[in-house]
């Protein structure tokens, strides 16, 4: 995503009217956008990558993809599931008929047949170790606070659009509120 927008900036000098990215992507959002140096928002990643992990060491965590079921009957299934005691949410909202959910591995495993019977074509766990976008993350959320204080910065050339509300914001307190909710609330990204 940065080497693309470095390249089209170098040869078109055009400043961008908003930017977003996809979970991680948002990141690279705000190094485009002028809020964060390029080696700081690497550092940033990284560091976030090692909260994550620190997070789910223990909880079997991980995501599956569905396909073909809509949003609201994987909702209602998860919603239901976790009443049961089950560690499942809807992780990544990607587009219509695809959505992610994130949780304890075993419990995923248990409702692909629930999800089939509801109509999804397919369900696929993923070969992961975290469950993104999730209240499994929360324990991260605190440290990941410290360091968007440290490495953001309060000047954007344009605003960037939210994973957690899909609205713009464009000052450093929104992004170390919405980055900080970003690890565990769902990716709103259709």
């Amino acid at each position: 995503d940065l080497i693309a927008h470095r390249l089209f900036s170098e040869k078109y000098n055009k400043l961008p009217v908003a930017l977003l990215g996809h979970s991680l992507g948002e990141f690279s959002a705000l190094s485009a956008s002028g809020a964060m140096d390029y080696l700081d928002a690497i550092e940033l990643v990284h560091q976030r990558g090692l909260l994550m992990k620190k997070a789910c060491e223990g909880l079997n965590a991980g995501m599956m993809a569905l396909l073909g079921l809509d949003d609201e009957s994987v909702e209602t299934l998860t919603c239901k599931q976790r009443e049961l005691g089950k560690k499942v949410w809807a992780a990544n909202y990607n587009g219509d008929g695809q959505i992610v959910i994130a949780g304890n591995k075993e419990d995923l495993s248990a409702l692909e047949p629930l999800f089939k019977e509801a109509g999804a074509k397919k369900a696929v766990l993923l070969s992961m170790s975290v469950a993104s976008h999730c209240p499994l993350l929360s324990s991260a959320q605190e440290t990941l606070g410290i360091y968007l204080e440290q490495w953001v910065k309060n000047s954007f050339c344009a605003p960037i659009i939210s994973n957690v509300t899909a609205s713009e914001y464009s000052t450093k307190e929104d992004a170390k509120e919405l980055l900080k909710s970003q690890l565990i609330s769902p990716v709103k990204y259709k």
